[in-house]
């Protein structure tokens, strides 16, 4: 693990400025690969669109501020481009909580996307088990089960989707580059 501030001394970073930053937008394409993602589920599971609720499960504020807004943003857009009965935004740390999917929807299918970053905790043993899904030790997702009379396909974390590759590069060429040049910071496009 490296401390941000250490990272100054080192002698390969110093002529660097690293700025580490959270999300500041939700990315136009993170709805896409959420949707994508959600039909290809739907498809390989034989789900009917008109019984299969997406559940999109993002971390919440006490992460990151603009956690919340980020997953409710992505629900929305799902949401206003209806390919399912319904989509909901539930979370780790904050209400709606992940629990609540069974009491929000009726239908008897749940895609659940957890719109994180990794494939850590969270994505692979958490959500699935605040599910009540039976998790095996070595689990590959998607899973897929019933929990609470519903059938429940549990996705890996979002981030893990190839795609994400592409964003994070285009992310990073639209990022200002700064760096020290004669002892002053220059920006570079």
């Amino acid at each position: 693990t490296l401390h941000p501030q250490a990272l100054a001394f080192h002698p390969r970073i110093r002529p660097l400025c690293v700025r580490i930053c959270g999300a500041e937008r939700t990315h136009p394409r993170s709805a896409t690969m959420a949707r994508e993602r959600a039909l290809e589920l739907h498809t390989d599971h034989n789900l009917e669109p008109d019984q299969t609720a997406v559940i999109l499960i993002g971390h919440g504020t006490a992460r990151h501020s603009g956690s919340r807004a980020a997953t409710l943003n992505v629900a929305g857009i799902l949401r206003a481009r209806p390919l399912f009965a319904e989509v909901h935004a539930l979370f780790l740390d904050d209400q709606p909580a992940i629990e609540s999917a069974y009491g929000l929807t009726r239908h008897r299918n749940l895609i659940v996307l957890p719109f994180l970053i990794g494939s850590g905790y969270h994505a692979t043993r958490d959500i699935p088990r605040r599910l009540g899904l039976d998790l095996p030790k070595r689990a590959t997702f998607p899973i897929a089960g019933y929990a609470r009379d519903r059938f429940v396909v549990c996705d890996a974390g979002i981030g893990t989707r190839p795609q994400i590759t592409g964003i994070i590069l285009e992310c990073a060429r639209d990022a200002a580059v700064v760096r020290y040049e004669s002892g002053h910071l220059v920006t570079v496009n």
